[in-house]
This record gives structure tokens, sequence and C-alpha cells, in this order.
């Protein structure tokens, strides 16, 4: 009970008292604490807005977050397209190899997968029909709509930066190699 009093009821009750009995503040270009006759600044070393500390003139800070704007709102905008959309479609190919999940036990090594992969992803800017052909069984020309965060995660962070009806280039995954088409 007593350490509940202590921390809650006179630790706050002391800051507010500190913090009331400086009353001068000024705001400038640069964000300060005057010194009054009461604390002499003593008090206040380490405080954020204390000059020594935040000497950045204002019209900096203004023009930094001008420019942060600028460079992230053709990202923003999107991102809000890709966010609003609860479904994608896409069309994938994928090579398994030894080693990767829910591989068949006779299938090529990582090396062969690679080579593969890199071939049928310049097949599928041209011809993506054929490509899936090429690729194995579970592969698939139109998933139809899938619900956002089915995907494995890098899967589906790549599609979300494909253009509608633009190929990715082979997506290693713990299942193979995706090689993604975005048709929506």
């Amino acid at each position: 009970m007593d350490r509940f009093f202590y921390l809650y009821v006179l630790v706050p009750v002391g800051i507010l008292a500190l913090l009331l009995t400086c009353q001068e503040w000024t705001v400038s270009p640069v964000v300060s604490h005057a010194p009054c006759k009461d604390c002499k600044g003593g008090h206040f070393k380490g405080d954020p807005f204390s000059q020594e500390e935040n000497e950045q003139p204002l019209e900096i800070v203004e023009s930094e977050e001008n420019m942060l704007e600028e460079n992230l709102q053709p990202s923003l905008e999107q991102d809000g397209r890709d966010k609003a959309a609860s479904t994608i479609r896409i069309g994938f190919i994928l090579i398994t190899h030894i080693g990767a999940q829910n591989a068949p036990p006779h299938t090529r090594s990582l090396k062969d997968a690679q080579k593969l992969a890199n071939q049928l992803a310049l097949l599928a800017k041209s011809d993506f029909a054929a490509a899936v052909a090429q690729g194995d069984t579970e592969s698939q020309q139109d998933t139809g709509p899938i619900s956002r965060g089915v995907l494995e995660p890098t899967v589906e962070q790549n599609v979300l930066r494909l253009s509608v009806g633009e190929v990715s280039q082979p997506i290693a995954t713990s299942r193979g190699y995706w090689i993604v088409k975005r048709l929506e």
C-alpha cells in the first residue's frame, strides 16, 4: 500500500509542482525554456525542449517534413490501392526442388530449379500459358480471387508490387520458386 501511495500519488504530485513553478516559456524558431527566477534553468537539464538540445530551426524541420511527404506520396497512394482490394487474382508457376516443403520425392536439384525458374520467367513474359504448362503440376494460369493473407508473405508482397499484367522474377520460398503474374 505504501509503495502505491508513493508511486502513484506523491511522485506525480511532486513532478506537477516542479513543472508549475516555471511559468516563463517562449516559442520561437528554436523551442526553448527561458530560465525563470525560481528554477534558473538548472533542474530542466536534459529537457527535450531546452535550447541547447533542440537548436534545429523550424524551417528545416518543415522542409524535411515536406520532402518526406513528397517522396512517400506515390508509395502511399499505391499502398492505399493495394490495401483497398481485399482479394487479388494471380497466375503462378511453381518450380519445386529437393528440400522444398511438400516437394515430390523425385524432384530436381536446387541448381536445376534455379535454372528452370529463370528460363520460365523469361518465357512467362511473352507466353504465360506455355510457361505454366512447363511448371510443376500445381501451377495455374488463374487462381481466381484469393483473400489477402492466404499466400506466403514473400509472394504476396511481390504480387502487390506488380502492376496488373506484369510478371515477377522468380521468388524463392519454402515451397520452391514461384513466378507470379498479377491478373487483378
